[in-house]
């Protein structure tokens, strides 16, 4: 089998010409080398670049977040005022709405962390964000007179049983 590549240890790239020819002498080891120090700080720095190049990536992902968040909420809002004639489709903007106050509650404490300059707005009012955070934490606690209404399990039609089952683990998926 022949070999593609033919590597000697006379190349060019094993070299340490020209970094440091005034200073170096025959028996000196070249820093980058020989000082674990140096090696260390070599290191690091390289460390640093990737940490600051992921920095900017998370702060270019929430710029592209806040925009796609702004959009959205633009987008349905103008929906909804349009939609007024027709309940079905009312009903359906009004959920996706509510799913994006969700996303947004979510969304923005988590993003809090990572810098970024420019305005703080993803589209919902504070006030929006506010009636939302309030219905998610306290209007969704059942009462114990919530569940008498609810049949049982085995008085259901299984097509039903099977339905809910299907509903409760999108829920939890969201």
């Amino acid at each position: 089998m022949e070999t593609l590549f033919k590597l000697d240890v006379d190349d060019d790239i094993w070299q340490d010409v020209g970094s440091t020819d005034d200073i170096d002498t025959l028996n000196s080891i070249p820093p980058w080398l020989g000082d674990e120090n140096v090696r260390q700080g070599i290191k690091a720095l390289l460390e640093l670049d990737r940490c600051e190049e992921e920095e900017r990536r998370l702060a270019a992902e929430r710029i592209a977040l806040q925009q796609w968040m702004k959009e959205e909420w633009l987008v349905i809002c103008q929906a909804l005022d349009t939609a007024v004639e027709d309940p079905a489709i009312s009903y359906q903007f009004i959920e996706r709405k509510k799913l994006l106050l969700r996303l947004c509650q979510k969304w923005q404490p988590s993003v809090q962390v990572i810098p970024y300059i420019g305005d703080d707005c993803w589209g919902p009012s504070k006030e929006e964000l506010l009636q939302a955070n309030t219905y998610e934490f306290e209007e969704q606690v059942w009462q114990d007179n919530d569940f008498e209404d609810i049949e049982s399990m085995d008085d259901m039609d299984p097509n039903e049983a099977e339905f809910l089952d299907i509903v409760e683990i999108m829920a939890l998926d969201y």
